[in-house]
């Protein structure tokens, strides 16, 4: 009896140290994966902060290009200026008819001088 006692005593001295064992290097495995995650952090905020620099310095002003309203506004643009013109919409008879042509030809050509 005293030999399965011992032998029990043995077996479970045993099976305690794989449990001590097997703790201590789960802890190592949880410690190691820790040291990763917090280098892997400082090196994210390390290449995060030299994109942010980079791009500070790197920023060239691109003047964009005027609207034509924009232009029009600042005077680069002339408008050109249309007039109605109130003899093209009259009816004449035959005998004026010569007469209102050269009359709209010298109206026209002023309207298109302008």
């Amino acid at each position: 009896m005293l030999k399965r006692a011992a032998k029990i005593n043995q077996v479970k001295e045993t099976q305690k140290l794989q449990r001590i064992e097997a703790r201590q290097k789960q802890k190592e495995i949880v410690d190691t994966l820790q040291t990763m995650a917090i280098i892997f952090c400082v090196i994210a905020v390390f290449i995060i902060g030299l994109v942010v620099t980079f791009k500070a310095f790197a920023y060239e002003y691109k003047s964009k290009q005027l609207t034509r309203q924009q232009k029009i506004n600042q005077g680069l643009i002339k408008e050109p200026k249309l007039v109605l013109c109130r003899l093209k919409n009259r009816k004449f008879t035959k005998v004026k008819w010569l007469v209102f042509i050269r009359v709209l030809t010298e109206h026209l050509s002023c309207h298109s001088k302008m």
